[in-house]
C-alpha cells in the first residue's frame, strides 16, 4: 500500500507543477507586450532611423560633389597656390547652387510623379469600393497601378493589422504631400464612420490633385522661354567677360599707377 501511496503523491506532485507552469507561462504572456506591437514598433523606429540617415547621406553627397567640383574648378581657373585659394570658396558655392538647382528639379519631378499616382490611386479606391471591396481590399489592388507610391501603401498595408486609422495616419505622413492629406482624411473617415456619403468625394477630390498637378506642370512650362532666355544670356555673358575683362583689369591698373584710386 505504502508504494502505491508514494506513486499517487508524486503523480499528483507531477500534475500540480504542470498547472503551474502552465499558469505561469500564461500569467507571464499577458504581462509582456505581443509580439506584433513589438515587431511595429521596431520596425517603425527603425524606418526613422533609415530615415535619418538617408537625409545625413544626401547632405554629405551633396557637399561632395559640390566641394570636388569646385576643386576641379579651381585647380583649373588657378594659376598658383594663391589663386587656388581664391577660386576656390567661389567655385564651391556656384557648384553648391547648381546641384541644388538639379536636385530640386528632380525632386519637384518625383513630386508631380507622386500626385499623378495618388489621383489614380483614389479614382481606383473609388472604383474598387463601389464593386463591394474593403478599403485595404482596394489599396492592395490598388498598389499595382501607382508605382511610385507603391513604398508608401506597402507601410499602409503593413500596419493594417494593428490599427487601420493608425495604418492611414502612417500613409499621410509618408506621402508628405499637402494635396494628399484631405483625401486620407476621408479614407479615415470612411473607415471609423462608414463610406456610403463620402464614396463620392474621393473621385472629386482626386480630379482636384490631377487638376492641380496639371496646373504646376502649365505654369512650369510657361517659364520655360526665361530660362531658355537666361541659358543664352549665359554665353553672352562669358564672351563680354573675355572682351571686356582685360580692357577693365587695364583701366584698373592705368588709374592705380596715376594715383587716381583711394584703395
Amino acid at each position: 500500500m505504502i508504494p502505491l501511496f508514494i506513486s499517487i503523491g508524486f503523480f499528483v506532485c507531477a500534475i500540480s507543477l504542470f498547472l503551474i507552469f502552465t499558469k505561469w507561462k500564461s500569467l507571464n504572456r499577458l504581462k509582456r507586450p505581443g509580439p506584433s506591437k513589438t515587431y511595429f514598433l521596431i520596425k517603425e523606429l527603425r524606418f526613422k532611423m533609415q530615415k535619418k540617415l538617408a537625409v545625413l547621406s544626401k547632405n554629405r553627397k551633396q557637399l561632395l560633389l559640390a566641394f570636388g567640383g569646385a576643386a576641379v574648378a579651381a585647380i583649373g581657373l588657378s594659376r598658383s597656390l594663391g589663386d587656388l585659394f581664391y577660386y576656390l570658396p567661389t567655385c564651391f558655392i556656384i557648384s553648391f547652387l547648381v546641384i541644388n538647382f538639379t536636385r530640386k528639379t528632380k525632386r519637384n519631378a518625383a513630386r508631380n510623379k507622386k500626385l499623378k499616382d495618388l489621383a489614380m490611386l483614389f479614382e481606383a479606391i473609388e472604383m474598387y469600393m463601389k464593386a463591394g471591396y474593403t478599403i485595404y481590399q482596394s489599396l492592395s489592388l490598388a498598389r499595382v497601378l501607382t508605382p511610385n507610391i507603391s513604398r508608401e501603401i506597402e507601410i499602409c498595408l503593413s500596419y493594417w493589422s494593428e490599427n487601420p486609422r493608425k495604418a492611414l495616419e502612417k500613409f499621410k505622413d509618408e506621402l508628405n504631400l499637402e494635396e494628399g492629406e484631405v483625401l486620407v482624411s476621408l479614407l479615415i473617415h470612411m473607415e471609423s464612420a462608414g463610406r456610403k456619403n463620402l464614396s463620392g468625394l474621393l473621385l472629386k477630390e482626386a480630379f482636384n490633385i490631377e487638376r492641380l498637378r496639371r496646373l504646376r506642370i502649365e505654369t512650369d512650362v510657361s517659364l520655360r522661354p526665361l530660362y531658355i532666355m537666361v541659358y543664352r544670356f549665359i554665353p553672352l555673358a562669358s564672351a563680354l567677360g573675355i572682351i571686356a575683362g582685360p580692357l577693365l583689369y587695364r583701366t584698373y591698373l592705368v588709374m592705380v599707377n596715376a594715383g587716381l584710386m583711394l584703395f
